[in-house]
Order: structure tokens, then sequence, then C-alpha cells
């Protein structure tokens, strides 16, 4: 299984009240809490994006010789150290796709969301994103 992993604004309190609320068959609404349980087998929280990434990294089992290719909704070079130095822990990361590339790791950044037509390329090779 692999994971998903979705970092809302909402606090773990506002988590508590959606999970009592069912989901409806309403139109998707990414305000509503709910919205961010779609799909969800199993719930985990972490104190913040670093622990969620680690973790994730070595839920996929990733090598020192792998790498995570990071993209992003800029082309400019930088890339939050908090993300490299999470990688880095566990593996190498890169800007560009090779024949180690393991892992496609999609930033939003800025609150702006990364083109689709920037990840469709990957998914089309087999990544999941």
């Amino acid at each position: 299984m692999y994971p998903h992993v979705r970092i809302s604004p909402f606090l773990p309190r506002e988590w508590e009240s959606a999970l009592r609320i069912p989901v409806t068959e309403s139109a998707p609404n990414a305000a509503d809490p709910t919205y961010w349980l779609n799909g969800a087998m199993a719930l985990k929280f972490f104190p913040n994006g670093r622990d969620a990434l680690w973790a994730c990294l070595n839920h996929l089992r990733l090598r020192r010789q792998d790498e995570v290719l990071i993209i992003k909704n800029t082309d400019g070079p930088y890339i939050s150290r908090c993300v490299t130095e999470t990688i880095e822990k566990v593996c190498r990361w890169s800007q560009h796709l090779s024949s180690k590339t393991k892992l496609v790791l999609v930033i939003h950044e800025f609150g702006f969301p990364c083109p689709l037509a920037k990840i469709l390329p990957y998914k089309k090779k087999g990544f999941r994103y």
C-alpha cells in the first residue's frame, strides 16, 4: 500500500469533529474537513510536515542510492531545506528524472497547486502521486 498524505490547514481538534461527521455524497469542497478524509484507509497525525514526509519515505523502504524527484509549481531552483534535509536522512533528491528515481514528490508552493501538466508525464511513466 502506498502512503497518500494530505496536509491540511485544519487543527487536530477540527479533525476530531470531522471524524464524527459522515462523508456525504455532495460535491467535494476542500474547505470541508471531511474532504481530506476521502479515500483514507487509516489516519495518522504528525506534528509537522517533516515528520510526515520522513514517515512516508521510510514506509516506502527507500534505500540510500534511491532518488526522490521533486517537482513544484515554479521553475526556480529553490526547494525548502526542511524538505531536502528530511529526504537526505533516507535517500537522495533531485529535480531531474533518472534511473534511480523511485518517487515523485509534488510540492504545491506558496498555496498554489502544481499544474497537472507537470505531473501527468510522471503518472504516464507509472509513478503515483
